[in-house]
């Protein structure tokens, strides 16, 4: 049972109901111990001094203390005000018969310490678990049963029985009443905790189907208008920006239809999808591949190599300048396939560019090609600019 709180403004159910029990254990031992007061200093000729004045400094201490710092002290230092109260107890009643100054008590005068045994029980419930704390409150019970016998010379048994059993009705009742507390404020905390869980779920559902909406209609107004006003041979457009929006309307299809290739492609395959998206977008790139493996690839990361491919040509399509003396950027595409990963390096001769000057608005590298590559277990990526050129490497380790 969690006992402490995240949000000091509003602390949790059980931190505000131990808090509470804390102070009412505190404050009820504390009268416990002043009604003993009498029976304490009339027997403190039959102990020795020591002992007598030791056991009373702890044992009326720190219920006290507990009830003190019960609103302002940490859970952890309320706790352990109350276990060295329900420590300290057995520790007394086993000291009591060996520091006895005389060899019999009389019948009335009972050890002082059986009159409190309330008090350490309740603040073993307040510390402890119930199972620990019914064990202790049982063998405490007992003890002050034996204690009351053997401290009147053994011969008041049915005396020492029925207080056994008055401590254990007492000591149990109370035991109870904190127990059956601290658990129904443990439950509302878990009821309370599921109803904020599920208003953040609902609220999270709401937002996403918001934001579904907004994007369907900036599909459906705006991006899937200006593809078809692309992909018409009549409005201008050329072949090379009609063969893209074609790609992008088909791309489209296939995601909201539903109809996405989950069978691995053998390498034949994947090397003649590489193939075909290079010659989509650009003519006179040379594909060059090195088939060391048959082995097939992974739907996803045929898909995803592709599209990164893509955009990285792309990229290099409209930003690369020739270099000084150079009529032309000239690019290539090197395929690896072999039994450790595939592997797929674009390279242009461009003026190439410094990174840290990319706008953070330009998402074609981090989001198109590393982005869409570490997005798959084994995904791999680099992008190297230099005055010589770029080069762009996609790459995927097989599992």
């Amino acid at each position: 049972m969690s006992l402490t709180s995240n949000n000091t403004s509003s602390p949790l159910a059980s931190e505000r109901v131990f808090r509470t029990l804390s102070l009412a254990v505190g404050l009820g031992g504390t009268v416990f111990n002043l009604l003993e007061v009498q029976a304490a200093l009339g027997e403190t000729t039959d102990i020795r001094p020591w002992y007598g004045y030791a056991a009373m400094a702890i044992l009326w201490g720190t219920p006290a203390l507990l009830a003190v710092f019960a609103a302002v002290s940490p859970l952890a230092v309320l706790r352990a005000l109350a276990a060295t109260t329900a420590v300290v107890f057995p520790i007394a009643l086993t000291l009591w018969i060996p520091n006895m100054t005389v060899s019999v008590m009389p019948l009335s005068a009972s050890p002082w310490l059986l009159g409190l045994i309330a008090v350490p029980t309740s603040m073993a419930a307040l510390a402890w678990s119930v199972r620990v704390a019914g064990i202790y409150t049982v063998a405490v019970c007992l003890g002050g049963g034996i204690l009351r016998f053997v401290s009147g010379g053994g011969g008041y048994a049915a005396i020492a029985l029925q207080d056994t059993l008055y401590m254990l009705l007492v000591s149990i009742i109370f035991l109870a009443l904190i127990q059956t507390t601290r658990r129904i404020a443990g439950q509302l905390d878990v009821a309370a905790t599921s109803a904020t869980d599920e208003a953040i779920r609902e609220a999270r559902n709401r937002a996403t189907e918001r934001e579904d909406a907004r994007f369907n209609a900036l599909v459906h107004d705006d991006i899937i208008a200006t593809l078809l006003a692309a992909a018409r041979p009549s409005n201008g457009a050329d072949a090379m920006l009609r063969q893209q929006a074609v790609a992008a309307l088909e791309k489209l299809e296939e995601l909201s239809s539903g109809r996405i290739r989950t069978k691995p492609y053998t390498a034949l395959e994947f090397v003649a999808r590489l193939r075909s998206t290079v010659n989509d977008l650009a003519t006179g790139v040379p594909v060059q591949v090195a088939l060391l493996s048959a082995l097939p690839i992974d739907a996803a990361i045929a898909s995803a190599m592709s599209e990164a491919l893509a955009e990285g040509l792309r990229n290099s399509l409209q930003h690369a300048k020739p270099k000084p003396g150079h009529p032309e950027v000239s690019r290539s595409v090197e395929v690896t396939l072999s039994s450790v990963d595939a592997r797929v390096r674009l390279c242009d001769s461009g003026q190439g560019f410094i990174a840290s000057r990319v706008g953070g608005e330009r998402l074609g590298i981090a989001v198109s090609i590393t982005g869409r590559m570490a997005a798959h277990p084994g995904g791999y990526s680099s992008v190297e600019s230099t005055a010589d050129g770029t080069n762009v490497v996609l790459g995927w380790k097989r599992p």
